[in-house]
């Protein structure tokens, strides 16, 4: 256990907690440089959306329709029976209202893509989405994916600060549990949070190993590689 990031971050969602929009603003302002509106207005959408190669919209469209596929196939179908005068069985309901953070280091348009492809299928009817700005900015293929999945509530946050405000409800309407990767101190307060609101898992360094021998295709090896290049240096 990390006790001085663990106390770091605690101080941190604490802070937070007690001054709401004014503590999330100067920790936008201290790690992100940004001190403007945090919601993505449509204006942007449509920018973001224009400014997306042709070749690019057609590889994320056949991946939201690959992802699409897989994920259908994973929904459960409600089990009820009678036994002796009683009913029996498992019934399936959305969680209403989730948050996605989508790490900025690194854009990962690949990030929302994952989580809220399932989570569209399964019925969720909210679904936020946090991205730590560039120079003001929120990545066009993250936005171009947000529309693409009928998403227009993006803000620009980052760090502990949007976990914070996602899992406390300042800035925006809380959410019931979050999803997506990020650094260590994202992580950390993922975990801090955990009870107030309901989280995925706390991300290790990288969920793959790649073993291959001499009979491999050298091309798919390297694109295995290449993918975990994405986490940080410290992974």
């Amino acid at each position: 256990m990390d006790f001085e990031l663990e106390s770091y971050v605690a101080g941190m969602l604490r802070d937070i907690r007690e001054r709401g929009i004014e503590a999330v603003r100067e920790y936008s302002r201290r790690f992100d440089g940004y001190d403007g509106p945090f919601r993505v207005t449509r204006e942007e959408f449509t920018e973001a959306v224009r400014s997306i190669p042709q070749r690019d919209r057609e590889i994320i469209l056949r991946t939201i329709e690959r992802l699409w596929e897989y994920h259908e196939k994973q929904m459960e179908k409600e089990r009820l029976f009678l036994k002796n005068g009683s009913l029996y069985g498992l019934i399936y309901r959305p969680i209403r209202r989730i948050g996605i953070y989508v790490p900025g280091g690194k854009p990962l348009p690949s990030t929302l893509m994952m989580v809220a492809v399932p989570a569209k299928i399964a019925g969720v009817k909210e679904i936020a989405v946090t991205i730590p700005p560039k120079e003001g900015r929120v990545n066009p293929y993250v936005l171009y994916v947000a529309d693409l999945l009928g998403i227009d509530e993006v803000y620009k946050l980052g760090g502990v600060q949007a976990i914070g405000a996602m899992a406390y409800g300042i800035g925006m309407k809380k959410v019931d549990k979050i999803f997506g990767p990020g650094n260590r101190f994202v992580n950390e307060a993922k975990r801090q949070v955990f009870g107030v609101v309901g989280i995925d898992s706390l991300a290790g360094p990288s969920e793959i190993a790649v073993i291959a021998d001499g009979t491999a295709e050298k091309e798919y090896v390297l694109a295995d590689l290449l993918s975990q290049l994405e986490h940080g240096k410290d992974s």
